[in-house]
């Protein structure tokens, strides 16, 4: 799980760099399923506000109401 952690870190980051707010979205919100799926829920859940707030700025609406819908399903958001 480290190295792919670490490669998730480097898109994460290089998405940071250029800006890419749709990549971002996408990012988190796997990163965030990934962490749920290994019972890592708070893990998760900052990681899905992470996807929710850049959707929301790069209109990815979709990944914005999957994201809000599941924080609300794990009690974060109401």
């Amino acid at each position: 799980m480290g190295d792919s952690l670490q490669h998730l870190d480097r898109e994460i980051t290089h998405a940071h760099a250029c800006g890419d707010k749709r990549r971002l979205a996408h990012l988190y919100a796997g990163a965030a399923e990934r962490f749920a799926a290994e019972g890592e829920m708070d893990r998760a859940a900052f990681l899905l506000v992470n996807a929710y707030v850049w959707a929301l700025d790069a209109g990815e609406d979709m990944v914005a109401a999957q994201a809000r819908k599941v924080l609300m399903e794990m009690g974060r958001e109401h």
